[in-house]
């Protein structure tokens, strides 16, 4: 007791000493209660980043695999034409998965600059890995049209040839069913059963025309 009472310690000082704890127990609340809200605010937006990046990969996926399902050019000219409009709609739904990249990547950056040790994390890894596989899946549907399109050219010079071979065939047939001075019965018979084979000849080769146009 003797000892509390020799302490020269004014009321005022006392008080002073204790607005200072305050405000010192105030400051420390304050950058606490930030930090809490900067460690919720980095929790939400990375949470918000992984799901559209997820729901971006699981999106490039079935891009990929509708890619695989167009690849194959041994089918018939009706079916790679079909696959080759398949590969422009694909062409739509990259163009908007592009659009999501770019989204995802300003979004990032807009976090990295919020918090700067994020650089460490595997964000930025596994949006660069998204952007890889995006970039393979792109290349891969330029290729199947490609393909497509040059085994379709293909297909049709092909059928040209061989229709324009027959084309001379007929002709020549047609020239030798000419009747002439010395036909006789039976010839002129052998040569009208040659000019309906020829006729009928024409019209599948007409429907096979048409095939080509179609």
């Amino acid at each position: 007791i003797a000892s509390i009472q020799n302490i020269d310690l004014q009321p005022q000082q006392l008080l002073h000493r204790i607005n200072v704890i305050d405000e010192r127990f105030a400051e420390i609340n304050s950058r606490a209660n930030e930090l809490e809200s900067m460690a919720s605010s980095f929790s939400q937006n990375e949470k918000d980043f992984r799901l559209k990046l997820k729901a971006l990969n699981d999106n490039i996926n079935k891009i990929r695999d509708n890619i695989i399902e167009c690849d194959d050019i041994s089918n018939d000219i009706e079916k790679n034409v079909e696959n080759i409009n398949k590969c422009q709609n694909i062409d739509d739904n990259l163009e908007a998965s592009k659009k999501e990249l770019a989204e995802l990547n300003s979004f990032l950056m807009n976090l990295l600059t919020k918090f700067p040790n994020l650089k460490e994390s595997a964000l930025p890894k596994e949006l660069e890995n998204i952007k890889k596989r995006f970039s393979v899946v792109s290349k891969n549907n330029d290729k199947n049209k490609k393909n497509l399109t040059n085994h379709i050219d293909k297909t049709i010079k092909d059928k040209i040839i061989n229709y324009s071979k027959l084309i001379q065939q007929q002709n020549e047939k047609v020239k030798w069913c000419k009747p002439d001075s010395s036909s006789d019965k039976y010839n002129l018979e052998v040569k009208l059963n040659s000019l309906n084979e020829i006729e009928k000849s024409n019209s599948d080769f007409n429907d096979k025309i048409k095939d080509i146009d179609e």
